[in-house]
């Protein structure tokens, strides 16, 4: 991830979802084997000194930090970027955006770069960016809260089509998020569970692996609940 903002706001929302230390901020950080890096194209608030705020700043980017502008310039000519709470006005991305489209142009491989997702429509830039930029608006209100809370759910939509993560399969909280032929096989899923913890112990470490998957899956927070409500009710019972 990519941004010109220099708050710790991304960072710290990605660890609170994935732990401490999840996520490496370049150019402060070294990037790691496996884990995700948020790139501060304009500074970070960590290091005072590094943030492009004036003028000056933005004048003499490209001799002191041209190797960020190069890692950006490497994901537009491999990718297809998808831009969110960006204006497309810093002088900075768009002498990026302009050099990868002439090496595009150059190689006679004339293609589109990313899509920006707008709150509403921007006719002029849509025009302006026509074949380089695809813009998209999330929002046909004219209310910017409307619109703000309409790219909210378009994000939180986005994140669940593209995540490989399923921790809720087997979760009956979360049923009512299968269609079809996935209803049933979660529930066989989920009795094929309760039966290797009904084993022996001797003989549930052999299906030990599968246990791992299903409880990967969600099953065993939930029959734990279960278990657990149980116990709670007995205790008060006995109590009375």
């Amino acid at each position: 991830m990519v941004t010109t903002n220099y708050d710790a706001l991304y960072e710290r929302a990605f660890e609170s979802a994935h732990g401490e230390n999840s996520v490496a901020v370049l150019p402060r950080e070294e990037a790691r084997a496996g884990v995700p890096w948020v790139l501060k194209l304009h500074g970070d608030v960590a290091d005072a000194s590094s943030i492009v705020l004036s003028r000056r700043d933005f004048v003499r980017y490209d001799a002191e930090r041209r190797p960020l502008g190069s890692i950006v310039q490497s994901l537009m000519a491999t990718g297809h970027l998808i831009v969110v709470g960006a204006s497309m006005t810093d002088d900075n991305v768009l002498r990026l955006a302009h050099e990868v489209l002439a090496l595009d142009a150059r190689n006679k491989r004339p293609r589109t770069l990313g899509t920006v997702i707008t709150l509403q429509r921007d006719e002029i830039r849509t025009a302006l960016w026509k074949n380089d930029f695809d813009y998209v608006a999330v929002s046909d209100s004219l209310d910017q809260q409307v619109a703000a809370r309409d790219l909210e759910i378009f994000l939180d939509k986005l994140a669940i089509l593209t995540s490989v993560d399923a921790p809720y399969l087997l979760d009956t909280h979360y049923k009512g998020l299968l269609e079809g032929g996935e209803i049933g096989l979660a529930e066989n899923l989920r009795a094929a569970a309760d039966v290797i913890r009904s084993l022996p112990h001797e003989h549930r470490e052999r299906w030990s692996s599968l246990e791992a998957v299903f409880d990967e899956l969600g099953a065993t927070p939930w029959s734990q609940s279960i278990k657990e409500g149980q116990r709670v009710s007995q205790s008060r019972s006995q109590r009375r």
